[in-house]
């Protein structure tokens, strides 16, 4: 089992406080500590509803692999991480995977407290797109096989795709009245909220990381000092990187874009040799276009040798890169907007301790994004890693999915789940600004103005954005 995990759930577990945060808090918030003792049922759907749907991407031969419980082959390991050719929407093959495997699972209905529908529903947006009826027919075999328990007792399943697409005409799951009787887990809440209330979406999703390339390896020993060594025992010669396709998708991402140099598709290991052993660069552009080159082969290593990482939104204002960066001990770079992003597990991770948060306007007035992060001192830096390495192991899904040291992002869904059960009238939206109903929040963000001539300013807002 990996021990800073536990630690830091430990930490979380025990005082209920932000996951890097050092000062008492008062939360509106339950800690994790109040909410009783609950077990989870699977249900065994028909294939037509789970596996079906796998067999029909594999035969459609889409670019993503999702075997091996989702999480794709392995292309080598990194210390304690298995790095994988893990998908951005495996989420759900991901998920089932782990909750058959779960402590938390009952094979007896009537000891359940929640109730898990295994329905691949991005899937069926690759393989059925727009059909209507197999919803009709998952919620007429809940209602009639399992009657006594749906839509009576709290339900929930998983959405690999962001929410947006989800209630779409090509991928509707969100459009059927029955799944507003189910509490969802996703990749991204959609920010604009006129667009949710058009469609009738309701409640608050239950945000959950992408799945990364890094997974930790169960029963790898390492402590948080480990973890730390491993991670900055070597020099970033990288200050900043970028890991994105060059597809010019909106305005913003435009602007980010042009200020780096042309995109590169070599590895990090053919960069330093080109340029000799420890040669410092500023900034590199990492080209991914979707299904093609070798990137997933070489992204997590140029990202372990980069101090800060940007995250230049796409089609929506999320992405794996994110926790790909995380996972690397390298620092994101996001961006704000008018819309707040929604980041998972908000209540117990600061997510201002160890990200840089640049506002829209300064990268419309024409600021340098190098600028602003040269300005970040070094004990700002060393700060930052620090809390990267606290929240990494519960940001990720590791591998295999056994039912012992099972403390990742799954244990951290569940708990989000069974507090919107246990204390649905206490719950309040989280962002990343820190949880709003925290009474006592800490402004750790490097909301950075290279206009003044001050030290960075603390701010409390933030964004995230898209893969590829």
């Amino acid at each position: 089992m990996i021990s800073v995990v536990s630690l830091v759930i430990l930490v979380t577990i025990a005082t209920g406080q932000h996951i890097c945060d050092n000062q008492d808090t008062q939360r509106a918030n339950p800690p994790v500590t109040s909410i009783p003792d609950y077990r989870v049922y699977v249900y065994d759907l028909p294939p037509r509803f789970t596996s079906d749907l796998l067999n029909c991407a594999n035969l459609r031969n889409y670019c993503f692999d999702l075997r091996h419980q989702g999480m794709g082959e392995q292309l080598y390991q990194d210390g304690p991480l298995s790095i994988r050719d893990t998908h951005q929407f495996s989420l759900e093959v991901l998920m089932h995977h782990k909750l058959m495997h779960s402590t938390r699972r009952t094979n007896n209905p009537s000891e359940a407290d929640l109730f898990y529908i295994p329905f691949y529903s991005a899937l069926t947006c690759f393989c059925r797109q727009g059909d209507y009826d197999q919803l009709e027919q998952l919620y007429a075999y809940l209602r009639g096989e399992w009657g006594a328990h749906f839509p009576s007792k709290p339900h929930f399943g998983i959405l690999s795709k962001i929410e947006r697409e989800q209630y779409s005409v090509n991928c509707p799951t969100l459009r059927h009245p029955d799944s507003r009787l189910v509490t969802w887990v996703g990749i991204e809440q959609e920010v604009v909220e006129n667009n949710r209330k058009y469609y009738n979406v309701t409640g608050e999703l239950v945000v959950a990381p992408y799945p990364s390339y890094g997974h930790f390896i169960q029963g790898e020993n390492i402590t948080a000092p480990a973890l730390h060594s491993w991670l900055y025992n070597h020099t970033r010669t990288v200050r900043v990187f970028m890991a994105a396709g060059e597809r010019r998708s909106n305005p913003f991402r435009n602007l980010i874009l042009d200020q780096f140099p042309p995109a590169t598709d070599v590895s990090y290991t053919e960069h330093m040799a080109a340029r000799g052993r420890g040669e410092e660069t500023e900034m590199v552009w990492l080209k991914t276009p979707e299904c093609q080159g070798r990137h997933r082969n070489t992204t997590m290593l140029w990202m372990k040798h980069a101090v800060f990482c940007v995250q230049p939104s796409g089609d929506s204002p999320t992405r794996k890169s994110f926790y790909d960066a995380i996972l690397s001990g390298c620092i994101p770079v996001i961006f704000e907007f008018k819309n707040k992003v929604k980041y998972p597990f908000s209540a117990s991770i600061d997510y201002s301790k160890f990200t840089v948060s640049i506002p829209e306007e300064n990268i419309k007035a024409g600021v340098s994004i190098l600028h602003v992060l040269n300005r970040v001192t070094s004990d700002q830096i060393k700060d930052m890693q620090r809390h990267l390495v606290a929240v990494a192991p519960l940001l990720q899904y590791s591998y295999p999915p056994l039912t012992r040291g099972h403390h990742d992002a799954v244990d951290m869904i569940l708990h989000e789940i069974a507090k919107n059960v246990f204390y649905k009238d206490n719950s309040t939206a989280n962002t990343a600004e820190g949880n709003e109903g925290n009474t006592n929040q800490t402004i750790q963000s490097k909301n950075l103005d290279p206009t003044s001539n001050t030290q960075p300013l603390a701010s409390n807002s933030r964004d995230s954005h898209d893969e590829l």
